[in-house]
């Protein structure tokens, strides 16, 4: 039987709806849209006594469902199809005397001006504007002003729609400019999957008076509906919410369904400011074999630590979710402008929203252990009080005791319908009557609130088997109550929920101390993060990379001050949203900066390194710490810092403990410039350049240095300025293959000896050139070295960190 249309334009055409329900009969035909979903939506905008007019009714069961639950009455039903509008009079004529089907054409309505105080469509703009060609949008344009002719002032069209762009764009846009309130409703989803995977919408516009120089359109989006409604500023901005939240289904569709190959990252954002507030990553892992609790997890990032290779790199995440047994984990990381009250919180704030990402072959009773954790479980526990008087009314209605569990089911299955002005029950699913009979329950009806959302199993009758936990719902004014069943004795329903993990148990510590925007690196923030551990960190971060630690030092316990010993009653354990202040400027906290140290100890001499005098050039400041190291352990050395930026040298200066003096220079100046003014001017000067700067175009595969800084010429000044026995240390960091290998071979063509250090975990690559060949050291003299500076470097007087061990960190070094 061909019911669909040979080409989009059938469906403006009233011989193809003669035609499809003739051939369809008497079944009826809900495109999209439920009654369950829209109800919410629904009873917002159509009130008892409104006289209503659904255009194009076809023979949906919506009007007649209005009706029978009491939400209006007064409803006319208006179709181009002669076949369907008799078979709806034969249908309703005698059970619903107030409500009337009329063969009319939308386009050309004979209802007098300002007849009506709701027009409903359900899915007739959708058909209707199937293109935006010349004939289609004047078809449309006549719709809308009949529609508009026979609303009243104050009069609400409501039109259910899948909010393709372009139908979305032209209702925005029409209704807008005639100066009507336009507000879009996203319809929460029954979780069928039979269904459409795309979300649900009804466009809500409002009639006003035309007022020339009236006040600016208002236009807003109410993502569920039960939020408040979010003001946007234009037709585009309202579209771009609207293709946010369909591809949000598309993904939670596809997620449903299959495991994720790759791993998907999402932003789930604040209602009230937009900003997000929690990052997500799902991360499926095929290679960990199922178990009955190993389905699905949460793991809650503490916050600060969203930098770690551990959370902040995709193999870290593969790790991570292979480590923890779990089928997919999804990992969330918490935004540093975002207000949070704990684990607790944050669980039940995620609770409802983390399920939409479940995988398929989640068990049901892990979804309503899930749900009784959500912050808005309270009110949806209200809706449910109120679907058990449904239940328990309609089963008295048919002479049935609503104790005998074996006189309701026949009624169940005959598929009537229990229903309220906000909830409805349907019979029950094959799929969930095996589900529940496989929990043991006596008698298994799928339950839902009045959004549609199925929520679990519903159990009635006096008691249930062994192995269930008993939750008894009694509804107002009903008699006896209504156990709700879980598939456990022993747990309670937060026990059975689906897991959130955290490092410790907690959600870690995050204190800003300093927020800035500087003209050249943008806006950047200062902030104190508690470490794996007893430690707390601080960090320099710019903004537009926020996953990427530009700066970072570790803090020192605040030390008493001479005489102030405390006896041990009056001790205070130090408050966690107070870090100390303190920089210990003895421990170099990344990895590279580590490397780059110690490939100091190629510098040759008998003498120790540390006592004989250094010039070392370093371009990019940063937090300071790398020339603050140097400057402290290297008694002898002159360092001159080249930074861009004067605003790092505030912030060095301010918050990392970095202080200029005789032997510590900086020149806020072009390191490109700086360099090329040096080779002209004064060359073979240093025994050691680094380079540790960051590019500020994004839109390039290498992140550090800029690309100018290993051009061929520009490497060419900086052999200048180098003395022949000198060394050239480069922090690298390149994602694209290609480039890399372009910028290796452009290193070997200047300088004739190359070392490279890949640091574990990370994209960095630490780059020890000289120009002489004739220094080259093999691994073993590499390693001797290095012992021998590190047990100078001890001596100095200074702290030492016992983790960092010089000879370790080139054990890895290969000659390129």
């Amino acid at each position: 039987m061909e019911l669909l249309p040979r080409s989009p334009a059938e469906f403006g055409s009233a011989r193809y709806w003669e035609r499809f329900f003739r051939q369809r009969g008497q079944r009826p035909f809900e495109w999209y849209g439920a009654f369950p979903e829209l109800c919410p939506v629904l009873h917002k905008y159509v009130r008892p006594r409104d006289k209503v007019l659904v255009v194009g009714c076809g023979n949906s069961e919506l009007s007649e469902q209005m009706y029978d639950t009491g939400m209006c009455e007064d409803i006319i039903n208006i179709d181009i199809s002669d076949a369907v509008i008799r078979q709806m009079q034969e249908r309703s004529g005698s059970k619903r005397p107030k409500m009337s089907y009329l063969l009319m054409d939308m386009l050309q309505m004979d209802f007098p001006d300002a007849h009506f105080q709701v027009v409903l469509d359900k899915g007739t703009l959708d058909a209707i504007l199937t293109d935006e060609e010349e004939a289609t949008i004047a078809k449309v344009d006549k719709m809308f002003a009949e529609i508009s002719r026979v609303l009243q002032v104050g009069g609400r069209y409501l039109t259910v729609s899948l909010a393709q762009a372009h139908v979305l764009k032209k209702a925005v846009e029409y209704f807008s400019r005639e100066g009507w309130v336009v507000r879009v409703h996203q319809v929460a989803s029954s979780g069928d999957k039979q269904q459409f995977v795309l979300p649900v919408f009804v466009y809500v516009m409002t009639k006003f008076r035309k007022i020339p120089g009236s006040a600016p359109q208002i236009l807003e989006i109410c993502p569920e509906e039960q939020d408040k409604p979010m003001r946007v500023e234009s037709a585009e901005q309202l579209v771009a919410a609207v293709k946010d939240r369909q591809h949000y289904a598309l993904l939670c569709s596809q997620l449903s369904k299959t495991p994720c190959g790759e791993q998907v990252s999402l932003d789930l954002c604040n209602k009230e400011s937009g900003q997000p507030r929690y990052t997500l990553h799902v991360v499926d892992s095929p290679s960990v074999k199922p178990s009955r609790d190993n389905h699905f997890a949460i793991f809650i990032i503490p916050q600060g630590r969203e930098t770690e290779w551990l959370f902040g790199t995709e193999e870290g995440r593969r790790q991570l979710a292979a480590s923890a047994g779990f089928r997919r984990l999804v990992t969330v990381a918490l935004h540093r402008e975002q207000h949070y009250e704990g684990m607790a919180g944050i669980q039940a704030e995620l609770s409802g929203k983390v399920m939409e990402l479940a995988p398929p072959g989640l068990p049901a009773w892990q979804k309503l252990a899930a749900f009784a954790q959500r912050e808005d479980f309270g009110e949806l526990h209200g809706r449910i009080q109120c679907e058990v008087l449904v239940l328990q009314n309609a089963a008295s209605q048919e002479n049935q005791a609503s104790q005998n569990p074996e006189s309701i089911q026949p009624l169940l299955n005959s598929g009537h319908n229990f229903s309220c002005p906000f909830c409805l029950f349907p019979a029950p699913s094959p799929q969930t009557s095996t589900l529940a009979r496989s929990f043991g329950c006596l008698l298994p009806v799928p339950y839902h609130t009045c959004t549609g959302r199925e929520l679990g199993v519903l159990c009635a009758g006096p008691q249930l088997p062994s192995g269930c936990l008993q939750h008894m719902v009694r509804a107002a004014g009903a008699p006896g109550s209504v156990p709700v069943a879980f598939p456990s004795s022993h747990q309670s329903p937060s026990a059975l929920q689906v897991p959130f993990l955290s490092v410790g148990g907690d959600i870690g510590v995050r204190t800003v101390q300093h927020r800035d925007t500087s003209p050249l690196s943008g806006e950047y923030v200062v902030e104190d993060v508690k470490g794996d551990g007893t430690f707390y960190f601080r960090r320099l971060i710019f903004l537009r990379n926020r996953n990427v630690v530009q700066s970072e030092a570790r803090l020192l316990a605040p030390a008493p001050l001479p005489g102030q010993r405390k006896r041990r009653k009056d001790k205070k354990k130090p408050s966690p949203a107070e870090p100390p202040a303190a920089i210990d400027k003895s421990y170099l906290c990344c990895e590279h900066h580590k490397a780059m140290v110690a490939g100091l100890c190629l510098l040759g001499g008998p003498d120790p390194l540390p006592g004989t005098p250094l010039a070392v050039l370093v371009v990019g400041l940063g937090g300071g710490s790398l020339p603050l190291f140097v400057h402290d352990y290297f008694s002898q050395a002159q360092v001159a810092v080249v930074e861009i930026d004067p605003s790092m040298l505030e912030v060095a200066t301010c918050w990392f403990g970095f202080s200029q003096g005789d032997r510590m220079q900086v020149h806020i100046s072009d390191g490109l410039d700086y360099v090329a003014k040096l080779a002209a001017e004064a060359p073979a000067q240093y025994d050691a350049i680094m380079f540790d700067v960051d590019s500020k175009d994004l839109t390039v595969g290498m992140s550090c240095p800029p690309p100018a800084f290993v051009e061929k010429g520009f490497l060419q000044k900086v052999k200048t300025i180098l003395k022949p026995e000198g060394v050239f240390v480069l922090n690298l960091v390149c994602r694209d293959t290609r480039l890399k290998e372009s910028v290796l071979a452009t290193l070997r063509e200047v300088f004739l000896l190359l070392y490279t250090r890949r640091i574990e975990g990370e994209v960095n690559e630490i780059l020890f050139c000289q120009p002489n060949p004739a220094g080259r050291w093999d691994p073993t003299e590499l390693g001797a070295r290095a012992q021998a500076l590190e047990g100078a470097l001890r001596q100095s007087g200074r702290p030492w960190d016992s983790s960092y061990v010089l000879a370790d960190m080139l054990q890895a070094v290969r000659i390129l």
